[in-house]
């Protein structure tokens, strides 16, 4: 069975994927206007939303409040706080 914080630790990597991918790619495009909605998809179903204010993503996720910073342009550090 898996523990609560082995799955964490799991989804936030798919997470940061997922974002690294779509902020990416968006990142490309535009520049991200301050407090822009963002979903996580996974096979195509929405697992958390949010928004962007720049340096640091809130998702809910679960119903908790998951934050994530840029650690650089492909890499975020994910977490919950208490």
């Amino acid at each position: 069975m898996i523990k609560k914080g082995e799955f964490m630790k799991k989804l936030f990597n798919v997470i940061v994927l997922v974002l690294g991918l779509s902020v990416s790619m968006s990142g490309n495009a535009k520049k991200l206007s301050q407090s822009e909605s963002r979903e996580v998809l996974l096979n195509g179903e929405t697992i958390a939303s949010g928004y962007d204010e720049r340096l640091r993503i809130a998702l809910r996720w679960r119903g908790e409040l998951v934050y994530c910073v840029v650690e650089d342009e492909e890499e975020y550090k994910c977490w919950v706080e208490d």
